[in-house]
């Protein structure tokens, strides 16, 4: 009986040590969104061009914002046409708000998020615009 119950508990610690610990092995949604800057992919509304896809947000462990919107000018050059510093707030694992200035959008649905790319639904205008995400500039 001795023996048994020290196998047991052998068994029994080998399991709990074992165990992996899943917040080290997958990321929160806010380490994942706080981990550098977030490049446009595509948008479901309309089409980028490779210009557009050097826009980028980036999302501080503060709750500070941060982008830089690229276009075209009038000569078919890229550049930096909007600056925008603010604030955001993770409301739930799949909800953010993004506030620059007076302007807040709450509508916004994190519809996945890995460590190399995340999709946002906007869902403040009539026609809801899927919005994706790398790490990747260009």
């Amino acid at each position: 009986m001795k023996t048994f119950k020290t196998i047991f508990t052998l068994t029994c610690l080998l399991m709990l040590l074992s165990c992996n610990n899943d917040d080290e092995s997958n990321p929160s949604v806010r380490e994942s969104l706080t981990s550098g800057r977030w490049y446009f992919e595509s948008m479901s509304l309309s089409p980028l061009n490779d210009c557009e896809k050097n826009t980028f947000i980036e999302f501080f462990q503060n709750g500070n914002a941060y982008t830089e919107s690229y276009n075209l000018n009038a000569e078919n050059v890229c550049e930096i046409t909007l600056v925008n510093s603010g604030s955001f707030e993770l409301v739930s694992d799949s909800q953010l708000s993004i506030t620059y200035g007076t302007e807040t959008n709450s509508s916004l649905v994190i519809v996945q998020i890995s460590d190399s790319q995340l999709i946002l639904r906007d869902e403040s205008g009539s026609e809801h615009n899927t919005i994706t995400f790398d790490k990747t500039q260009g």
